[in-house]
């Protein structure tokens, strides 16, 4: 713990495919809120593109954490 914030690592699988990742969590009222940036090319998800591939999205994503405080 620093400043309030807890570290929490763990495995993440997502499309059948796992990855280790540490996600720094901070209490808010009765939960704990955290942020996860990933590339879905890691878990062998191709990134979205239409218009022949004129048309492609960042690959990068943010997943929210969200625990319920004890």
């Amino acid at each position: 713990m620093t400043d309030g914030r807890y570290t929490v690592d763990g495995a993440l699988t997502i499309h059948g495919k796992s990855k280790h990742v540490a996600v720094a969590v901070k209490r808010d009222g009765e939960r704990y809120l955290g942020d996860l940036p990933i590339d879905p090319r890691d878990f062998e998800i191709k990134p979205y593109s239409a218009m022949l591939g004129t048309l492609r999205m960042q690959p990068m994503r943010k997943i929210v954490v969200e625990v319920p405080a004890a």
